[in-house]
């Protein structure tokens, strides 16, 4: 078995192609075979192999040796090793014109001709990394670039060299032990069929979850409801059979469709809805409802709410309840503005957030409620002081298209993401800035028409599940960088989505993330697991999760007061106080608690080593570390470090947090003087 696995990883391994690490150009050793995992309904079994590799990844501003290929009059191809780098006639000097009628075609000066098989230097001025394939672009209109010294026959097979010059020793990725995370769909009787889903066009996720419930925008003639039903596999569900009898109840209130709920971050039982009607609806499950199901004598009750707002003259198309502040919610209704409520006054909405120029298409809070970020159909991306109100503190240019703009923040980092669609209509995932709103990374996914839902996990991990897709994809943000892990795939497209709190998930399993995936007429539990074989807690891969206790009243956080969220370690179930947004990002993987926990044998994490740009040699290439995929999930073990180390680590830290207070401040500061130029623009406005 041991011989199989080491000559099927040469097999798929070698000559092929990664995003993240570029051209595996040969496979020098095998360092370890992991355990078999057996995949739950295929057969097949996985096995985590780590090898050391030399690789080949092209960066921007490299310079390179190749061999001309094809020849034509737009410009020329050059083969760079494995990498095929194109040079537009725009990147060459203007005294060499293309000859057409040269046999074979060429680009000729009066001392110089670039043709077939002519070895050239160049520099590499742009790239696109796919999953598979890396694309070049490059120019010889410098100095020192265009034709090499050509090499005598003796040496001639030496230009093979060209490409080793830009080998990359990748340990920082290798050395990490980047996740291995796997979704397993759950069972038949684990999901929940006969589900009639609603048919609005409205851009939602369509169903909502807490630890006890969910929430599923329905499909009623006449008017507006929404269901509730427990989750599978807790107490309220215990008596309901998977597929569910053509009259369940249903939350009956409003006149039109329901576009949107959520639940209350700190009450499992509490739910809000938004709809066509321009009502917001808040209601509270007792539990009861769900006594005697099937039954005989069993009648389906009906759920009342307990509270109604009149949240817009239009439709409501999204709500959100405050992440740290209890009774308080945003709603983006359809006149394009945000308002913000106090559940215990709901006459007149506390704050209303303006300046949007068309459709909001997606909105969130900052971990601590004190900022809100919102994407609209008018390309722009704004942030708001919710409880100031008024136009955007700040604004930027978003994603090129107009359609399917959503946005999360990223945790306690001082990062927001979002997705929508470029002009030429390719699906995008985006990092930005939150203090300058600037972009810090792009990616362009595909070119599918289904919108993309973005969903952040505190043990930083962002998912991304496409309308119409079958597939979950997952990347690990670290060093301002998304790094692509292995994706979910089914035959099943999904309408809808949404995640389970984390302080619900099952980590005894090592489960890191559940989703609930609405496909036709079911919902379908998907588990994102960590595969490992320690039985201790692993507090790398689970930082304390909020809490079911709210740090602030609405009457506090109205009147100015701040606090972080509370949270819950999922090993002991003991809470702490989590911290403020960090302009700063830190490791993914390290817990958001004051006090971070200390890591077993089975999760210690070893110092990322960034290897500097490789500059243009001939030496021998570097081996470089790297993990087989497909194929396994390395286990890093630990080391222990000198006390020295250890010291050097803790100033470190503490130095950290004092630059991310310091920023903290900074950015507080910046938002107040905004906010005094917005007040101050709106009243000469209103002077004038």
């Amino acid at each position: 078995m041991e011989q199989f696995l080491e000559n099927k990883l040469y097999a798929d391994v070698e000559g092929t192609c990664s995003g993240a690490h570029g051209y595996i150009i040969a496979v020098l050793s095998i360092v370890d075979i992991g355990q078999g995992n057996v995949l739950s309904g295929t057969g097949q079994a996985e096995f985590v192999t780590v090898y050391r590799a030399i690789v080949f990844k092209p960066f921007k501003g490299e310079v390179v040796d190749g061999v001309v290929g094809e020849v034509n009059k737009m410009g020329f191809f050059v083969e760079v090793g494995p990498l095929t780098v194109f040079v537009s006639n725009h990147l060459i000097d203007p005294q060499m014109k293309f000859d057409p009628n040269s046999n074979p075609p060429s680009y000729a000066s009066q001392d110089q001709v670039i043709e077939r098989d002519t070895h050239v230097r160049l520099k590499i001025v742009g790239t696109r990394v796919d999953a598979t394939e890396i694309f070049a672009i490059g120019t010889i209109k410098e100095d020192h670039l265009g034709l090499s010294i050509t090499l005598g026959p003796s040496v001639e097979g030496l230009v093979f060299d060209a490409y080793f010059d830009s080998l990359l020793v990748i340990l920082a990725r290798s050395l990490r032990s980047p996740l291995h995370v796997f979704g397993q769909a759950a069972k038949r009787e684990g999901g929940i069929e006969n589900v009639r889903v609603s048919s609005s066009a409205w851009d939602t996720n369509l169903v909502s979850a807490s630890a006890l419930y969910l929430s599923i925008n329905y499909q009623v003639a006449g008017g507006g409801a929404f269901s509730i039903l427990p989750l599978p596999g807790t107490e309220p569900a215990e008596h309901i059979p998977y597929k569910l009898p053509d009259v369940i109840p249903l939350a009956r209130g409003h006149s039109g469709p329901v576009l949107d709920t959520d639940w209350s971050p700190f009450d499992d039982r509490v739910v809000a809805s938004g709809g066509e009607d321009g009502k917001v609806l808040i209601w509270k499950v007792s539990g009861s409802e769900f006594d005697g199901w099937g039954g005989e004598k069993w009648e389906p009750q009906d759920f009342d709410p307990v509270a109604r707002i009149a949240g817009s003259a239009r439709k409501i198309g999204q709500i959100m309840f405050h992440p740290t502040a209890s009774h308080v919610l945003a709603s983006a209704t359809g006149d394009h503005t945000v308002k913000l409520w106090d559940l215990a006054n709901v006459d007149e909405a506390r704050s209303t957030l303006t300046g949007h120029g068309d459709t909001i298409q997606g909105m969130t809070f900052n971990s601590t409620g004190t900022l809100l970020v919102t994407t609209c159909r008018d390309r722009k991306i704004r942030i708001f002081d919710p409880r100031v109100g008024g136009e955007a503190v700040r604004m930027a240019e978003g994603h090129g298209g107009i359609k399917g703009a959503r946005v999360t923040w990223m945790g306690d980092l001082d990062r927001i993401a979002t997705t929508g669609f470029s002009r030429m209509s390719d699906r995008q995932v985006a990092v930005w800035d939150a203090g300058s709103l600037a972009s810090e990374k792009m990616l362009s996914i595909d070119q599918s028409a289904g919108v993309l839902m973005p969903f952040w996990s505190d043990n930083g991990i962002l998912f991304l599940a496409g309308k119409g897709d079958g597939n979950i994809r997952c990347y690990e943000y670290e060093s301002e960088s998304l790094h692509a892990l292995s994706e979910y795939t089914s035959t099943n497209p999904q309408r809808g989505m949404c995640f389970l709190p984390r302080r619900a998930l099952n980590v005894s399993d090592c489960e890191i993330a559940r989703a609930y995936k609405v496909s036709g007429n079911s919902i379908e539990p998907i588990s994102f697991i960590v595969p490992r074989r320690a039985d201790t807690f692993q507090a790398d891969i689970f930082p304390p999760a909020p809490s079911t206790e709210a740090a602030l009243t609405a009457a506090e956080f109205f009147n100015g007061k701040t606090a972080p969220r509370n949270l819950v370690h999922l090993d002991t179930g003991a809470t702490s106080t989590g911290p403020s947004p960090s302009s700063a990002p830190s490791s993914a993987r390290t817990p958001a608690a004051t006090s971070p926990p200390t890591l077993s044998p089975q999760s210690n994490i070893p110092t990322p080593v960034t290897a500097p740009p490789p500059k243009a040699t001939s030496e021998p290439p570097t081996p470089a570390v790297a993990t087989h995929r497909s194929a396994t999930v390395p286990t890093v073990s630990v080391t222990n470090e000198p006390d020295a180390d250890s010291a050097l680590k803790e100033e470190n830290e503490r130095l950290n947090n004092e630059l991310r207070e310091a920023r903290q401040m900074i950015r507080n500061l910046e938002l107040q003087v905004e906010t005094l130029k917005a007040n101050a623009s709106k009243a000469k406005a209103l002077l004038g």
